[in-house]
C-alpha cells in the first residue's frame, strides 16, 4: 500500500509513504459443523469440570475461568477437545510457515477458556512465554458482545528512549491508530505474534461470551548452528 501525498516544495518528487514491517495476523473459521460440536463440548465442560481446574475469582468478579494456570491445559487435560487441539496446532504451524518462518511442529503450552459476563471488561495485555497466541469464538454475538481489540502500542505506550508526538485526529493514518478492533463471528479463530496488546474496554452487553485462549511455541527453535531449544509439553513445570 502506497500512501502518496501532496508536497508544496517544488524540489521534491516522488514523495510516498510506504508501510514497512507489518504485524501479520491469521483469521479463519471452524466448520460449522465441527463449531457447533466444540462448543456443545466446551459449554459441557464449563458447567462439569471439577473445581481444581477453575481459577478462583472474587464474588464480584464477571469472569470464569477453565485451566487458568500454568499447570493445566484444557486441550490436554480433556481428551474430548483432541481434535480441536490438532485444528488449531496445525493451524498455528501454517500461520508460522506462510509469514516465511521455519518450523516443523508446534506446541499448544497453555489452552484455557474464559466465560464473560454482562458488563466485564478485559484489561490490555500481552502474554508472556509464547511466540504465537491464539483466540477461539465459541460463543459469540459481534452485535452484542465486545471485539477483541488489539492496541497500538507505537502510539499509545510511552517506551523511552523513543520520542513520542501525538496524533494529528484530524489526519487517520494506518500508522497513528491507536487500535484495531476484530469484528468477527462466532467459530472464529484468530492467531497473532504474543507481543501484541490486546483487550477490550468496551463493557460486555452479553451475558455468555465464551472464548478458548491458547499459547503456541515452537517444538524446536534453532537459530543457525549455535542456539536451540526444545518444548515438551508433557512436562509442565
Amino acid at each position: 500500500m502506497n500512501i502518496e501525498n501532496n508536497t508544496n516544495n517544488n524540489s521534491v518528487e516522488n514523495y510516498q509513504i510506504i508501510p514497512i514491517m507489518p504485524e501479520a495476523m491469521a483469521i479463519f473459521q471452524i466448520d460449522k459443523k465441527k463449531h457447533q460440536e466444540f462448543k456443545a463440548k466446551i459449554e459441557h465442560l464449563m458447567d462439569t469440570a471439577d473445581d481444581k481446574y477453575r481459577r478462583d475469582v472474587p464474588p464480584e468478579d464477571k469472569r470464569e475461568f477453565l485451566c487458568n494456570n500454568r499447570f493445566q491445559n484444557v486441550l490436554l487435560d480433556f481428551p474430548d477437545l483432541k481434535e480441536l487441539h490438532s485444528i488449531l496446532e496445525e493451524s498455528a504451524l501454517d500461520f508460522i510457515k506462510k509469514t516465511g518462518f521455519t518450523c516443523d511442529q508446534v506446541v499448544i503450552t497453555d489452552a484455557w477458556v474464559n466465560k464473560y459476563r454482562l458488563g466485564s471488561t478485559l484489561p490490555t495485555h500481552r502474554h508472556a512465554n509464547s511466540y504465537i497466541s491464539g483466540n477461539y469464538f465459541i460463543n459469540y454475538d459481534k452485535s452484542i458482545n465486545s471485539p477483541l481489540t488489539f492496541t497500538n502500542d507505537r502510539v499509545v505506550t510511552s517506551q523511552a528512549p523513543a520520542i513520542k508526538l501525538e496524533p494529528d485526529k484530524s489526519n487517520k493514518t494506518p500508522y497513528n491508530r491507536p487500535d484495531y478492533s476484530i469484528l468477527c463471528d462466532e467459530g472464529t479463530v484468530l492467531l497473532w505474534k504474543s507481543h501484541l496488546l490486546h483487550g477490550y474496554s468496551k463493557p460486555e452487553m452479553g451475558d455468555n461470551r465464551l472464548t478458548l485462549s491458547f499459547n503456541v511455541m515452537p517444538k524446536i527453535a534453532g537459530v543457525g548452528e549455535q542456539f536451540s531449544f526444545a518444548v515438551d509439553e508433557n512436562n509442565r513445570v
